[in-house]
């Protein structure tokens, strides 16, 4: 733990410590998964960001390695990963109904 410079006013000091605290806590309890995705409330968003950039980048990779291949087809790689994409940007952008 790092130690805080605390000014002279012990009420100052005290929430000073008691900000640094709560910090400290949530940090503890997120853990490292929860430093690379965020907070509880923000993770299920940030997961699907990564799963819609993560197959767009599969997809125009896969298309410029195999573009020459006889083998490769570009309708079944876009069937392939669009539909990962879409459901993860409709989780982002969809509405939520109770």
């Amino acid at each position: 733990m790092e130690e805080l410079p605390f000014p002279v006013d012990t009420k100052i000091a005290g929430k000073l410590a008691e900000g640094h605290i709560r910090n400290e806590q949530a940090k503890v309890d997120r853990g490292k998964v929860g430093d690379w995705f965020g907070s509880p409330n923000s993770a299920p968003a940030n997961i699907a960001a990564i799963i819609a950039v993560l197959a767009s980048a599969v997809l125009i990779v896969a298309t410029a390695a195999w573009a020459g291949d006889e083998k490769f087809s570009y309708k079944d790689a876009i069937a392939a990963l669009s539909g990962l994409v879409t459901l993860s940007l409709g989780f982002l952008f969809g509405r939520v109904s109770k």
